[in-house]
Formats: structure tokens, sequence, C-alpha cells
């Protein structure tokens, strides 16, 4: 599993190359987030369906783990990260 830090630095490397395409934070506090138990996940927006698709087949080739099934017509990519306390990890 990738950390939440290593999903910041590739999405800084693919806002060079699709600039103003997909919302990527500053820092890794200001990613969308969300844990259960011990699976935390990260939710990216992407200026369209296409760039989502896009976003999920480069980071699956990237070795992260992408639910495509999550908001399947919106913009927005799920991906589980390495485990950390974010917002629910208390529940």
């Amino acid at each position: 599993m990738k950390s939440r830090k290593k999903l910041l630095e590739y999405l800084k490397q693919i806002n060079s190359v699709y600039p103003e395409q997909i919302k990527v934070p500053e820092t890794v506090k200001g990613f969308c987030d969300e844990t259960y138990g011990k699976h935390s996940h990260i939710y990216i927006t992407t200026s369209s369906m296409a760039m989502r698709l896009q976003l999920e087949f480069l980071l699956k080739q990237q070795g992260f783990k992408v639910f495509p099934d999550y908001d399947p017509k919106g913009t927005r990519v799920d991906v589980e990260v390495s485990y950390f306390k974010g917002w629910h990890w208390d529940e």
C-alpha cells in the first residue's frame, strides 16, 4: 500500500503534464479523505470523466489501489493509501 505522501508526489508530476485537470492540494493535509477501521481512502477531483479514467489508469500503473466503482459516472477518484488517522478514524 502506498502512502499519502507518495500519492501527492505522483499527482504533482501528473499535474505538470495535465495542468489544472486534477485538484492537487499543497500538502497531504489538503486531501479529502476518510478512514474506516484500517482502511484509509483519498478522494481526488478531476475536471472531467475522461480525465478521471486517465488518472485511474495512471495510478494503477504506478501500483496505487484504485476503486473505479466509486462515483462511476462522476469525476472523483477513490484511492486507498496506507493507514493514517483520517476523517472517521475513531469510529
